[in-house]
């Protein structure tokens, strides 16, 4: 952050409610974030702006036994006090609150700063708080408060991090939010009545991050009167915030710069040399170094971008926890290069899917690719885990390339102009004979190699006697012209029957 945007100042609001339990009142009309001092008057020195000035009313409006303190037009009124005993309280107000902003900026270089800048921030804002991301990602939350302070979401959002999706669709189902436009930033929820939420006043300060609306720091009080001075408190710890995302994005930056090879290879662009030696470096790979690649993405043709956000700000929260891993986004996907033993990338893998659970995003799956070394090929392996995604069968969110191998092939292999001419002539010849006689040779056909040439297998899928399947072979190879006794000319024609299951159906 440029400037002083971030050095601690009061307001003559920020005094008033620490003094109020002296019974302090105020007429204030400005009350804005200036103040760095006190000093008593009345005094010979000229005072400057950023002072507030405290002294008995006796002197000036004759007969009143008060205190006052007062910055421009602003007063506030101390009643039945010593000026020594405001004037030191003030200085004990200017200490503690000089002793909190430095706390929170020491906040922002700790393990965790998102969740050590609330912890402080807490301490003088005694109300529930979240900082959320746009993508309804929750980075840091007051843990202190339960969902019957607050409301039926609170643990969910404490346990898993995010805003929970049943919690927008149910705010959708009530008309707040009819779509997810852009410029609506959904880490903010309304705390009203009837949407059963309890606290009275909410308040928001925007964090803007490159010009933009990066997400929101909101607060519920419980108070039916806010004071000015509770905003004027959350906005600061807002900057901090804002300070914070510009040195992530300053690291994120490098990051970028450090993976950009990545994105090159999966272009099909040949990156400079030393940018993939430099990255390699980093990762401590080497050629002979076993890689996965995983591919996250929404099996379904259209995706909601706000969830795509929120899933890829969880996991990079998850890589970021393992070394040798290299993330980027590429193509609507969250793209993964994992180094090292099995175990390792099992173990992320397992976490990653464990976040796409809890983060009740259905539509997503993790395809992975075959072991590979070197990344040459990468773009192989990045087509091999999208296919993972959209044709391996299972009952988790994991998609292996292995188990859809020979479905993957026949797929690429239909995309060819002239793959029909690849086809045995014989056997289209077949399902023409059999369309015009009645026949069922291609069914049988089609049942033998299903049953690996297994004779009583084939004659009970196809209700026949085994002498009848017999007869029915014979005749086949002469219609076919080839030996069905061979294992290589058998491989060859459970291709071509793959090639033809969309068109010609013999199940």
């Amino acid at each position: 952050m440029r400037g002083d945007t971030c050095i601690m100042r009061l307001s003559m609001w920020l005094l008033l409610d620490e003094l109020r339990e002296l019974g302090a009142s105020g007429s204030i009309t400005g009350g804005e974030r200036v103040l760095r001092g006190a000093r008593l008057f009345p005094c010979s020195e000229a005072i400057s702006a950023d002072t507030v000035c405290i002294g008995s009313a006796d002197g000036l409006a004759g007969g009143l036994n008060e205190v006052w303190l007062t910055h421009g037009d602003d007063i506030i009124r101390v009643p039945n006090a010593s000026v020594a005993d405001v004037f030191n309280r003030v200085l004990y107000i200017f200490e503690r609150y000089l002793l909190w902003s430095t706390r929170l900026r020491d906040a922002l270089h700790g393990e965790n700063p998102f969740q050590a800048i609330i912890d402080v921030a807490h301490e003088l804002i005694p109300a529930p708080m979240f900082f959320g991301q746009r993508n309804l990602r929750i980075l840091a939350i007051t843990h202190c408060y339960s969902r019957e302070e607050v409301f039926d979401e609170w643990d969910e959002m404490k346990s898993s991090g995010t805003i929970p999706m049943r919690m927008l669709e149910r705010l959708k189902k009530y008309n707040f939010w009819l779509q997810y436009p852009e410029e609506t930033d959904l880490a903010v929820i309304p705390a009203l009545e009837e949407y059963g939420f309890s606290y009275y006043h909410t308040i928001y300060a925007n964090c803007r991050s490159q010009g933009q609306i990066w997400g929101q720091l909101y607060c519920y009080y419980l108070q039916r009167e806010l004071s000015p001075g509770v905003p004027q408190l959350l906005r600061y710890v807002a900057k901090l915030y804002e300070r914070l995302l510009t040195q992530s994005q300053e690291v994120l930056a490098e990051q970028t710069k450090i993976y950009s090879p990545l994105v090159d290879l999966l272009d099909g662009r040949l990156p400079p040399e030393d940018s993939v030696l430099r990255l390699c470096r980093k990762l401590n790979w080497n050629e002979s170094t076993p890689l996965v690649l995983y591919k996250i993405s929404s099996i379904g043709p259209e995706r909601d971008g706000v969830v795509f956000d929120w899933l890829c700000s969880a996991v990079s929260v998850i890589i970021a926890k393992f070394p040798r891993v290299a993330a980027i986004t590429y193509q609507n996907a969250v793209v993964a290069v994992v180094g090292g033993n099995p175990e390792h990338a099992q173990t992320l893998l397992d976490d990653i899917s464990g976040a796409i659970s809890r983060l009740a995003v259905g539509e997503y799956r993790c395809g992975v690719s075959f072991t590979f070394t070197g990344l040459d090929n990468i773009r192989s392996y990045y087509e091999q885990a999208g296919s993972a995604i959209e044709l391996a069968e299972g009952a988790g969110i994991a998609r292996y390339f292995e188990d859809c191998v020979y479905t993957s092939l026949i797929n690429a292999f239909k995309t060819c102009a002239d793959w029909r001419s690849w086809i045995l002539p014989s056997l289209l010849g077949l399902i023409e004979s059999d369309r015009e006689l009645g026949a069922q040779y291609y069914k049988t056909l089609y049942h033998l190699l299903l049953n690996q040439g297994r004779m009583g297998d084939t004659a009970k899928a196809l209700f026949i006697h085994r002498n009848t399947l017999a007869y029915r072979l014979e005749k086949l190879q002469q219609l076919l012209n080839v030996d069905l006794r061979d294992e290589r000319t058998l491989a060859y024609l459970r291709f071509c029957y793959s090639l033809l299951a969309e068109d010609y159906p013999a199940g």
